[in-house]
């Protein structure tokens, strides 16, 4: 995703109140929010409700945006602060709904279910920090060391986690094709 992009379409709601412009961020940016709340609190309900939170605080507080550094960092830290406190608050525990990802049998695209396939695997082998950085940079398209600001991890942790994050993906998918020949 193009930062200067979006931080353009930062500037016009700062200035003029641009509700075009909000619309055109949310949508470069809601399949990244949604994707990062969904690997912290895991249930479909809950994220959708986290993200319409985070929507409504950046533009509440869209003048505090310094431009020239992250929108979608500076997004997805809103989410964040928001899904910890719905977990603190709530005394949650995370359960995870994958129903939506679950593929369906009328006759939807190949890319589709490779898609859902690939879902599936995250879901089945990786643990949740591990799904959450491959989401980040994957889906969200953040850098690295975006992801370690955002996670509270060290750069070095990030990556190691998503190098061996994709090995764990990859030996998964391989064992799955040749057990489905």
């Amino acid at each position: 995703m193009e930062n200067k992009h979006l931080d353009n379409l930062i500037g016009r709601m700062q200035r003029y109140g641009d509700e075009e412009a909000f619309a055109e961020f949310y949508k470069l940016t809601a399949k990244g929010l949604y994707s990062y709340l969904m690997s912290v609190v895991g249930k479909k309900e809950n994220a959708e409700d986290l993200m319409q939170d985070a929507y409504i605080r950046f533009r509440q507080n869209v003048q505090s945006y310094v431009r020239g550094t992250n929108p979608t960092a500076y997004l997805i830290q809103i989410g964040k602060n928001l899904a910890l406190n719905f977990l603190k608050r709530s005394g949650y525990e995370r359960q995870t709904d994958f129903s939506e990802w679950e593929p369906s049998d009328d006759g939807e695209s190949v890319e589709k279910q490779a898609d859902t396939t690939v879902t599936d695997a995250i879901a089945k082998v990786l643990n949740g920090d591990e799904a959450q950085i491959v989401k980040l940079h994957v889906v969200a398209g953040l850098k690295h060391r975006e992801i370690a600001e955002i996670t509270g991890k060290p750069l070095g942790t990030v990556l190691w986690t998503y190098n061996n994050s994709l090995n764990k993906l990859r030996k998964y998918l391989k064992e799955d094709e040749n057990a489905n020949r």
